[in-house]
């Protein structure tokens, strides 16, 4: 009885010892499998971004920006073309808006949200207005500095330093108009694009290349009819892509 005791003990302690080395052999083999499922996979998603793209509708809440002779209003426009913007470029870039939906924004807020994300470029749109109704075409503006003799700031120091943040991507901001003006030429039907320095506010606290980009005159009524087709958005929010792109890739 004693030897069948010690028999079926060993066989008892033997059991175990079978079914930990299978499990060792089962857990091996799913460490090698998940090894070689992650080599094919793609990177997550913060390492598959090309660049970060503040995008910044103009106006917005009360403030109306430009009207249309029939009606449309430059914030709304603003703030389509931003939201097209996004769904051409996301995910391939991470896209910032500072307003998401129909409400204001003070002007320094806006960079401010595009320095906070750590922006690569910040682009803020909006349309033309004239009293000729016969006015028309695109202006891409980047950021001058005011006249030496301008009147210092209110705020001191801080405001000072507020107003130079961008004077070192003069230069950059620069390329990127001129990246936006080339992209812009291909659209059809529209007359080419400007490029024109002047001193924006909404442009002078960007740490980082910014333009504004006067997508037509709203107060031209053949302009206001195509800023308010979807399809016209689209084609406009595609070759405005294409620039922003291109100026992105050639960096990196």
């Amino acid at each position: 009885m004693g030897v069948k005791r010690n028999k079926t003990a060993i066989g008892r302690r033997k059991k175990p010892a079978t079914r930990t080395a299978a499990l060792f052999f089962t857990a091996t083999m799913m460490v090698f499998w998940m090894a070689a499922v992650a080599v094919g996979q793609p990177p997550s998603r913060q390492e598959a971004y090309r660049g970060i793209v503040a995008i910044d509708a103009g106006h917005g809440g009360r403030d109306l920006g430009a009207r249309g002779t029939a009606g449309t209003v430059e914030k709304e426009v603003c703030l389509a073309l931003a939201r097209e913007l996004t769904n051409l470029m996301e995910p391939a870039y991470r896209i910032v808006l500072t307003r998401g939906d129909d409400y204001d924004v003070p002007l320094q807020e806006r960079t401010a949200i595009a320095n906070h994300q750590k922006a690569d470029l910040f682009v803020t749109i909006h349309t033309g207005a004239s009293y000729l109704h016969s006015a028309n075409g695109i202006s891409i503006y980047y950021y001058q500095p005011a006249g030496k003799e301008a009147p210092r700031p209110k705020g001191g120091d801080a405001a000072t330093a507020w107003n130079r943040i961008q004077m070192p991507h003069l230069t950059a901001s620069r390329e990127l108009a001129n990246d936006l003006k080339n992209a812009l030429a291909t659209l059809p039907g529209q007359p080419g694009a400007r490029v024109i320095q002047a001193p924006l506010a909404v442009l002078q606290g960007a740490d980082m290349p910014a333009v504004a980009i006067e997508v037509g005159y709203l107060t031209n009524p053949s302009t206001e009819s195509a800023l308010k087709s979807p399809q016209f958005q689209t084609a406009l929010a595609r070759v405005i892509a294409r620039g922003i792109e291109h100026f992105i890739e050639k960096r990196s």
